[in-house]
């Protein structure tokens, strides 16, 4: 039998409780199979402290040197020589590193060692438990932190044999190898899209049967370089149905913008400037530089500029010509209290651009660089949510390996 929560049953009416399956019973944690027991971290692993300040760190050092941080730096020395799983205390609280060898760690960041469980299974209890489980604490008025009390005792389900603690863990391995491996796949498609783009978009490699040279145009010759607006709020007859209206917010990483978080109506869109399908965005207030095409006919608010491609520009290698200069566009930026880029000085910006069959055959390969790109950055995702599912079943006795 299948279930979600103690006491609850999949597709019963919300409140509705019933029997425990048999083979289990209901805990602290919720419900588990009858041979399992509930533990508490500290009597299962050794808790200490790292022991330098974040200040140690040294980018050329040996040995990895973990902190509150996501990303590890590095340090000269190291104080631990263990497998370890490392706690961030406070900064991004919560956050695990599992690591096996000689590091260092900052003083605020709890090492556990000593397991008397499998670690890899710890290590996926606490990534499936911890930020729910924990009572934070506040270091001042508002800088949350992990008490080591609270991590103490922190409670988790635990089979009765080391030999399904270890298939568990085993499991949940092999599918968090597969997402470092997704990983490292997206990141040199990364790095791939980044050293094409160079290469292709300043003309130091030619893709076959182009020749000749490039002219130098600004961004007004491009087509017509408009800003966006927004309806008055207050006029509901404005806002609904109808078009997508962009928002630096509903600019991302992906190159088509189909949808946005707020639409408005005919009424809406004739207030504002009206913009064709295929017209490139980019933000040019505060967040400078995000671009996306719009695919539809529709609008954008005035933190963007938008360019209406005309006859002989194409509105995907516009993409990436932006998408390769943001860091000139952000050049651009006034020196008011909230970075900005006027659409006078945007239109004005200098690009060395071939002609339109050109700038067609390379944004096809770019496109093609984003498509694979996608796939892997999709195949993640499901990896990821199929890991969390896992772990809900997994973690929790609701399926069995052994």
């Amino acid at each position: 039998m299948y279930f979600f929560r103690a006491g609850l049953v999949p597709g019963a009416p919300r409140g509705c409780t019933v029997s425990v399956p048999k083979g289990y019973k209901r805990t602290e944690v919720g419900v588990i199979p009858e041979e399992w027991e509930v533990q508490s971290l500290g009597n299962v692993v050794g808790i200490t402290t790292g022991r330098k300040d974040v200040n140690e760190g040294n980018p050329t050092g040996a040995y990895p040197f973990f902190t509150c941080s996501r990303d590890h730096t590095y340090s000269n020395s190291y104080s631990f020589d263990s497998e370890a799983i490392l706690v961030a205390g406070n900064g991004d609280v919560g956050n695990l590193h599992y690591y096996q060898g000689r590091f260092e760690a900052y003083q605020r960041t709890y090492v556990l060692r000593d397991f008397k469980l499998p670690a890899k299974y710890i290590w996926h209890q606490l990534d499936h438990r911890l930020a729910v489980s924990l009572g934070l604490g506040k270091i001042g008025t508002s800088i949350p932190y992990i008490k080591k009390g609270n991590l103490t005792y922190f409670a988790f389900p635990m089979p009765a044999t080391d030999t399904e603690q270890r298939a568990i863990a085993e499991a949940l391995g092999d599918v968090d190898a597969l997402l470092g491996a997704l990983d490292v796949a997206i990141a040199k498609q990364r790095d791939l899209k980044q050293a094409t783009m160079q290469q292709l978009l300043t003309g130091q490699t030619r893709l076959p049967g182009f020749a000749g040279e490039w002219e130098t145009k600004q961004v007004i010759d491009f087509g017509r370089v408009v800003t966006g607006g927004t309806p008055r709020t207050d006029v509901a007859s404005f806002w609904g149905d109808g078009y997508i209206w962009i928002t630096p917010t509903d600019i991302s990483i992906d190159r088509d913008l189909t949808s946005s978080e707020r639409t408005i109506t005919d009424m809406g869109l004739s207030v504002i400037r009206e913009l064709p399908a295929n017209t490139v965005l980019i933000t040019c207030i505060a967040s400078i530089g995000k671009n996306g095409i719009l695919r539809s006919r529709g609008g954008c608010n005035q933190q963007i500029n938008a360019v209406i491609p005309n006859s002989s520009f194409c509105a995907e290698f516009l993409y990436y010509l932006f998408e390769a200069n943001v860091d000139r566009l952000k050049s651009k930026a006034g020196t008011t209290a909230t970075s900005m880029v006027s659409k006078v000085e945007f239109s004005k910006i200098e690009f060395c651009v071939p002609l339109l069959a050109e700038q067609k055959a390379i944004a096809a390969v770019l496109s093609d660089i984003d498509t694979a790109l996608s796939a892997l950055e999709s195949r993640r995702t499901k990896t990821a949510a199929l890991k969390q599912a896992m772990m809900q079943s997994l973690l929790t006795g609701r399926i069995r390996l052994v």
